[in-house]
């Protein structure tokens, strides 16, 4: 459901470019330093594809978890560390 409920769909997860102004309304006076995000980024980098694994082994058994589906999240989360964490580096070069 996290992912869009009955009109999720696979192909749709993928880490996309986001490109952010310096000086965009929404980011003024909110992010002035890129290395406040420093903390968090390491916390993110330290996850590794077993710990994603074990979450996705914990999701209830009640629960209706098309394997198609978990196979698909997994493979979207487990590249956060080659995809996602260098593009958001990127974009603190343009915000702050």
């Amino acid at each position: 459901m996290a992912f869009g409920g009955e009109n999720w769909r696979e192909e749709r997860l993928k880490w996309v470019p986001r490109h952010f102004k310096k000086g965009a309304i929404y980011l003024e006076q909110v992010v002035s330093d890129g290395t406040q995000f420093e903390p968090w980024l390491d916390r993110v980098d330290s996850v590794t594809v077993s710990l994603l694994s074990q979450i996705l082994d914990a999701v209830p058994s009640d629960w209706a978890v098309n394997q198609g589906f978990a196979a698909a999240t997994m493979n979207f989360l487990s590249s956060t560390r080659q995809v996602f964490l260098p593009q958001f580096r990127h974009s603190l070069d343009w915000i702050v």
